[in-house]
């Protein structure tokens, strides 16, 4: 009788009469169908218990909405496990669309690699697209409640 695993060519080696139902060629096989078989669950599974584990709150973290996990990159986190655009996120809370929401411990650890693997450059090639003071059609846009509330605040003292 063939391996019961679909990409085994093997065949299943009964030596007892009372092994009827042994369907996999070894153990090993048994345990990569059983791995493919129930991939999904398997991993459903990992993930509540990572959420379980990791999504704690903790100082400088930020919840998701959406899940109530908290995390030190939350937009991240909305693109990956809930396949939302960081905009349309921002939008949702109501916070600048332009501005990062990384924490200030995460964007230490981050100004450290920009010089290491040399993408600070790349501000040298955006310096025609930079706006100039008094140009025309700038700050024309939609403004979210986060930069309202800001703009009112920036000159009182």
């Amino acid at each position: 009788m063939k391996c019961q695993r679909a990409d085994c060519p093997n065949e299943v080696v009964r030596n007892n009469p009372r092994a009827n139902n042994k369907k996999f060629c070894s153990k090993d096989c048994q345990h990569l169908n059983y791995q493919t078989v129930n991939a999904e669950r398997i991993r459903a599974d990992r993930d509540e218990r990572n959420h379980a584990k990791y999504n704690q709150y903790e100082v400088g973290k930020e919840q998701c909405i959406i899940c109530d996990g908290w995390f030190w990159a939350v937009c991240h986190h909305v693109a990956h496990r809930h396949k939302i655009g960081h905009r349309t996120y921002k939008r949702m809370i109501g916070a600048d669309v332009g501005k990062g929401r990384l924490p200030e411990r995460t964007k230490r650890i981050k100004r450290v690699y920009v010089f290491g693997n040399g993408t600070v450059e790349n501000l040298k090639k955006g310096i025609q697209t930079r706006y100039k003071k008094g140009q025309k059609g700038v700050g024309v846009y939609q403004r979210s409640k986060e930069t309202i509330n800001r703009l009112k605040k920036q000159f009182d003292k």
